[in-house]
């Protein structure tokens, strides 16, 4: 019995059973990694928390929100295309073009795939482009040979960093294919965040009085199985995963390590190649969990901590701070 909106509002025959029939044998490991794929990485919006007043009351419902919409963009395609056809077997990349083909036509379907086309181009584009940029802001810091900061003279685009990421990105391509470069990338990305997770646990107990714009409001063991679920879902996906996709990325964190290794000996016996740009404001690095002492006036006061320009990324004294002003 045909029911549910596509019959109403496009005549489209759509079948609201298929929404309750299973999958036989479905590869959980890929499941895993794509569902990690599709639904982490949440932890990279800290890196704009600088940007945000009053972090911990803005970012939990901006979340919450983002979660709610992120799951919405996905079922709900989902479940519109399984209704219109409900056989597992042939979904594949391109089969929701099929389905739109074969219930509404030529016209449908040119339109389906030229927007995933376009999608698909942004999407690739915008991490080309960001991780470029990255590449480039790290050579203007000095954390990487300055070349990474080398702009092209009529757009201003790092071209050397884009060029390296393109490099990086065929050579993932020649790897295999699309399920086996997301099943590297996931466990690279897994290992980054399970680093992280025991950093969090690691830094509350050493440091439980250092000052967080947002804090996760349980301490010890209950931080402990808050993490517990993420670390369960990781270490499954290493299980379900193929030893050939464990063993490149193996292969690819020790190349990681060798590679700082190698950045950091060449830093101390070529420092002129990590001179980065003078014309960018540089970060100053330190260690942000030493003791740091106020300083003191003469007569024993402290003085004033500097404020921070938001807009021009300088550190600018406060008044109270400049000798000689009442």
């Amino acid at each position: 019995r045909r029911v549910g909106t596509g019959t109403t509002v496009t005549g489209w025959p759509f079948e609201t059973a298929n929404l309750a029939e299973s999958i036989p044998n479905p590869d959980w490991g890929q499941f895993v990694l794509v569902l990690i794929w599709n639904m982490g990485m949440w932890e990279t919006a800290s890196v704009c928390s600088g940007e945000v007043d009053d972090v911990s009351v803005q970012f939990p419902p901006a979340l919450a929100i983002t979660v709610v919409l992120v799951v919405l963009n996905y079922i709900l395609p989902i479940a519109s295309f399984v209704g219109l056809n409900g056989d597992a077997s042939k979904y594949d990349n391109g089969f929701y073009i099929t389905i739109i083909d074969t219930v509404g036509g030529p016209f449908w379907s040119t339109w389906l795939g030229v927007s995933q086309c376009v999608s698909a181009s942004g999407l690739f584009t915008n991490g080309i482009v960001k991780n470029a940029w990255m590449l480039c802001g790290m050579g203007e810091q000095g954390m990487l040979p300055t070349v990474f900061a080398s702009r092209l003279k009529w757009t201003g685009a790092p071209g050397v960093a884009i060029a390296i990421t393109q490099l990086v990105t065929v050579g993932m391509v020649l790897y295999g294919d699309f399920e086996a470069v997301l099943a590297v990338d996931m466990l690279l990305y897994t290992a980054s965040l399970l680093l992280e997770i025991a950093s969090t646990i690691y830094l509350r107990h050493t440091e439980p009085d250092l000052e967080r714009p947002y804090r996760i409001p349980c301490d010890g063991a209950l931080l402990c199985l808050f993490f517990m679920p993420s670390v369960a879902i990781v270490f499954f996906g290493y299980a379900m995963a193929e030893f050939h996709d464990l063993l490149v990325t193996a292969i690819f964190i020790i190349l990681g390590l060798i590679l700082v290794e190698m950045l950091r000996r060449c830093k101390q016996h070529r420092p002129a190649w990590f001179a980065g740009d003078e014309t960018v404001e540089h970060v100053e690095h330190h260690d942000p969990f030493a003791h740091q002492r106020k300083p003191e006036d003469e007569d024993g006061m402290y003085q004033s901590e500097d404020g921070f320009d938001r807009d021009t990324r300088m550190l600018l004294p406060n008044e109270s701070t400049i000798r000689g002003i009442a």
